[in-house]
Formats: C-alpha cells, structure tokens, sequence
C-alpha cells in the first residue's frame, strides 16, 4: 500500500466518524439554546446544557440556527463522503446507528419545539379516549380547557390525518395516562423508535437489494447499506423534525418501508396492508401506493394484483370504521382551503404576478384564476408524466424511484402547502433510489428547505409582521426550491459534478 493511499484511507481528524459524531451531538445541544429562546409553544423541560442563556432578538437566533444547521449538514455530508471512499466496517455501522440514537435521545428533552403538531396530536387524541367522541368530528375546543387543549395550535379545527394515525395516538395518549409532561416523553420516544427502525429497515432493504438476493429487483447501481442508513439517521431535517419536533411524517415512513420490507420477501398482502397504513396516516402517500400495485400487476399477473388492492381496501375499511359517523370527506381538501401558495414554486410565480398587477392573492379574482388554472396544467403534465412512468414500473426499485422523484417534482413545483416534516419520508425514500442525481437533490432539498425553518423562526422572534414579509418570503422559497431545481437542470444539461471519489478495487457510487 503507498503512502497516498494510507493517507486517503486514514482520514484526518476533523474527518474521523467519532470527530464527526462529537462535532453532531454538540451542534445538537447548542440547538436547544436556540429553541429555548423561542417562546412558540409551551415550556417542557427546564434543562440547557451550556448554561441558562439563550438569543436574544430575532436576528441572533436565526443567524444561531444557521450556523448550527450549517454544522449538522456539513458533517452529515462528510460522513457520507467517508462511507463511499472505503469499504464498510463494523466502526462504521457502530457509529451510524449509535450516532443516531444518541442524537435522538439528546433531543427527546428539548426545552421547547419550533411546531405545535404534537400536542395537537396529544389532545386530537384525549377527545377519542377522554371524552369519547369522534375526533373527526369534534374539535377539542368544544370540552373545557386543561393544559393539553392550552398548548394546542389548532384548538378548534379537526384532524387533518388518517383514521390510522387517530388510532395509533389514542393508544399513545392512554400509556401516558392523562400526565401532560409524560405523554409528550411517550410520543416523542415512540417517535424515535420508529427513526430507528426506519434506520434498519433502509439498511435491510439496501443489503438485499445490493447482495442480490432480490433478482427481479437487481439494480443498475450498487447500494452502500451503510450509507443508505446513514444517508436518512443523519440527516439533521429528519432529526430535528422527528426525535426534536415530533411530527407524524416518521410513521408515515416507517410503514411505507415496512411495505417494500414485506414485498421484498413476498410477503404481498401484508406489504399491502402496510402501505395501506401509510395512507391513513397521511394521505398523500397515495401515489406510492398505486405504484406498488402498479408493480404486482407487471411481476405477478392481474390476481396478484387485485388481492393487493383488495387488501389495501380492507385495511381502509376497517381503519375508517370506527369514525365513520358524521365524518365529511371534504375534510381531506381542508389543507389547500388558503388564499396563496407557500413555499414552492408556484407561489414564487403568485409573488411576481401580483407585485405586477396585483390581484394574484385574492380568491376569484382573475389573476387568481390564470394562476389556479397554471396550477392545474402543471399537475396535469406531473400526471401524464406520472402515468407514462406507471407503464415502465417494472420492479420494487423502480416503484421506490418513480415514487421519490414524483414527491419530489410535487413539492419543488405545485405544492399549495410546503412542510419542512414532509420530507422525512423524502429522505427515507431517497436513500434507497437507483438514481445518484435523485439522491443528490433530494439531499440538496433537505438542506434548503431549512431556510424556510430559518424564516420561521426569525418571524416568530419580530413583535409584529415585518413590513417586507413577501420579499422574505420570496427569498426563502428561492433558496428552498430554487437551489435543487437548479442542480435538477443543470444536471440534465450535462454540467459535470463528481462528488466525492472511490478508491479503487472498493464497491459503491459517488458521493
């Protein structure tokens, strides 16, 4: 072995896996002086680690959020540079998955959250086993307030999830037995082992598919294991949105994967009734759904296929059961019922038309028109696209990176509602895809997207709304959106980008 080559395989320090999981775990406990000097929602925990001090003024604590975002993903980009220039080691698997662990548990006692989902999640549940009513129904603020109802963000609005998801926190709300502070530790800990779980079920699915096992679903491009796994546990939007602010979109996941898991060894009709599941948690999973029966009907003929979607139905059935009664299913559109865009690109569009001749933000006017009718064509070309793509679907894999790059598209271009949350399962699909260029942007759009989170938090600090609020606005979408669709093109052009480099005679793709 030359001298060279000792010293690409022996990386310097600030490079090492463990320097890298130190220099994570601090940037973790910095973030909770930056969440505790945000009063959005209710006091949790007392504890800081650095002190009882915080940030003061709006500008300091987002210019702090920045820079320890900044952290998380420069070493989150290094370690997956390291896992592809050598061989796989057990430090290496130590280190992914006891990194993540350990950043979750850090975050399990955050002072604060940047999001009020979870105690919306908390008291949608305590209507069903408190009160015994249909939450679909019944809103929380129709019984009298206590400490769950006080800490809501939605007190009187009705779920905007599944029958699953309701299902699943009322059990979560009876373990934490009517305590406030004890049912926060029960959701967020559950929270974080579904993280993990995704973890290794990314890590199975990749060694499967990379060992061959799988020969109907052989890809064209190996899988590192090991960085599939470190590519979603480390990813600081998947941590700070799951283990730090507990959103349901980790669930979400963990039974899309379950899914491709099951399918993998041909177990079909529990692969269905999962996938089934991922839809009564969150509805926009349907897509990915299609696709997988898309794929049972290439591989295993039309039965096959009809029992999975026979399946699929009867888990929908007996998940919508119970709250059936008075259950409106206008419901299902209440999250685009808003004036404007937020956060793609169509609302970059809606930004510039109206500074131009104004109008563009106000329901039924004609430019609102021109602009939902733009919309309109858009989705139809994303569904024309999609549905040629549903005719090449051939194997699992290829459900797996039609599905990713649809979301993808989705949320780049014609999203009414852009959530930092919703690309947890972005991620955890990407680290799975054949496509190095669908990874790169879906890891790009993880680290923008954050800008949005940035604005969210520099807002919330200003005493009032800020006089150029549509220009910030404007600008945080430029970067969450502009940024990987510009890769997206630049890449179809042709312009060179290598990432990264293999050593020789070591397996794996690009960085």
């Amino acid at each position: 072995m030359t001298s060279s080559t000792w010293r690409t395989l022996r990386p310097r320090l600030w490079r090492h896996p463990y320097a890298l999981l130190a220099f994570s775990e601090l940037a973790y406990l910095f973030y909770f002086h930056i969440v505790a000097s945000v009063p959005h929602s209710v006091p949790l925990f007392p504890w800081l680690p650095f002190g009882r001090w915080g940030f003061h003024g709006p500008v300091a604590a987002a210019a702090a959020l920045t820079i320890c975002l900044s952290v998380l993903f420069a070493a989150y980009g290094v370690l997956a540079q390291e896992l592809t220039r050598r061989g796989e080691t057990r430090r290496d698997r130590a280190v992914v998955f006891l990194g993540a662990a350990l950043f979750a548990l850090t975050l399990l006692f955050l002072p604060r959250l940047l999001s009020k989902d979870l105690f919306d999640y908390m008291a949608h549940a305590r209507v069903l086993t408190e009160h015994q009513a249909n939450p679909f129904v019944v809103p929380a603020a129709e019984f009298p307030p206590d400490r769950f109802t006080e800490a809501m963000g939605w007190a009187g609005a009705t779920p905007l999830y599944g029958p699953a998801w309701a299902s699943l926190v009322a059990l979560l709300a009876l373990a934490g037995g009517g305590d406030f502070l004890r049912t926060v530790v029960v959701f967020k800990l559950f929270f974080i082992l579904a993280h993990l779980a995704n973890g290794w079920l990314v890590l199975d699915v990749a060694r499967r598919w990379s060992s061959g096992l799988s020969s109907p679903d052989a890809p064209g491009h190996p899988l590192r294991p090991i960085r599939a796994a470190a590519f979603y546990l480390w990813n600081p939007l998947v941590l700070t949105q799951t283990a730090g602010d507990a959103h349901n979109d980790v669930v979400v996941l963990l039974c899309i994967l379950l899914s491709i898991w099951l399918m993998q060894r041909g177990e079909e009709l529990l692969g269905a009734a999962c996938a089934a599941l991922s839809v009564m948690v969150k509805y926009l999973t349907a897509p990915i759904v299609l696709l997988l029966a898309i794929h049972r009907w290439r591989q295993a003929g039309t039965k096959r296929a009809v029992l999975f979607v026979a399946a699929c139905a009867v888990v929908a059935a007996l998940a919508y059961g119970p709250y059936l009664a008075g259950f409106g299913a206008a419901n299902l559109l209440r999250p685009y019922e808003h004036g404007s865009y937020q956060g793609g690109l169509m609302m970059m569009v809606e930004m510039t038309v109206s500074k131009l001749s104004g109008g563009a933000s106000e329901p039924g006017s004609g430019v609102a028109r021109a602009l939902v009718g733009i919309t309109l064509v858009g989705a139809g070309c994303l569904g024309a696209w999609f549905l040629y793509a549903c005719w090449r679907t051939v194997t699992l894999r290829d459900s797996v990176d039609t599905g990713t790059r649809l979301v993808l598209l989705y949320f780049l271009l014609l999203t009414a509602l852009l959530r930092t949350s919703y690309l947890v399962w972005l991620v955890g699909l990407a680290a799975l895809v054949a496509s190095v260029t669908l990874r790169r942007a879906v890891a790009i759009f993880s680290c923008t997207v954050m800008s949005l989170e940035v604005l969210w938090v520099w807002r919330l600090l200003l005493p009032d709304p800020p006089p150029p609020q549509n220009l910030q606005r404007f600008a945080s979408a430029a970067v969450a959106v502009g940024v990987p669709i510009l890769y997206l093109l630049l890449h179809s052009r042709g312009w060179p980008m290598r990432w990264g480099r293999v050593l020789p005679g070591s397996e794996g793709e690009a960085a």
